[in-house]
């Protein structure tokens, strides 16, 4: 379960923290915290996922030291090749198709690059960012791409 809270005090982000780690403990699933890795290394989370910016000022060694798993956004060729330098645990592709979960400023890319970035990413798992899914969607995507992935829907 990704957690993805902007614009909220730390207080207040690290109750929702403890409350989300409780859901997952209890159905057996893994918290992945959006953009705050120092409270995800603090409240013993089990990942932290990065966008670009975040991924600039973050530290990694910190990050890595703490055995959180990191995962990075990517949108673009510069943005993957910055996330593959950096060596992460997963890469989030996106968007693959039109999604309304944020304002985008990138274009779908669509399943054949994401076939072809997948190639590039080895065996790390991927995440999808989409909000038009259905199981014709998924079924391509395994065919296509890889047996391992997590969506945001």
């Amino acid at each position: 379960m990704q957690l993805r809270i902007k614009d909220c005090p730390e207080t207040e982000l690290c109750a929702e923290i403890r409350r989300a780690l409780v859901v997952c403990t209890k159905h057996q699933c893994q918290l992945i915290v959006n953009d705050h890795w120092r409270l995800a290394i603090e409240e013993d989370c089990d990942c932290v996922h990065l966008g670009q910016e975040d991924l600039a000022t973050a530290d990694l060694d910190a990050i890595r030291a703490s055995g959180l798993k990191l995962g990075l956004s990517t949108h673009d060729e510069r943005e993957l090749e910055t996330a593959l330098a950096a060596r992460p645990d997963y890469i989030a592709l996106g968007p693959v198709y039109t999604t309304i979960l944020k304002q985008m400023k990138w274009a779908p890319q669509g399943l054949t690059r994401l076939r072809e970035w997948k190639s590039r990413i080895g065996d790390r798992w991927v995440s999808l960012v989409t909000s038009i899914l259905t199981m014709s969607y998924i079924r391509v995507y395994l065919v296509l791409v890889s047996k391992d992935f997590a969506i945001l829907a």
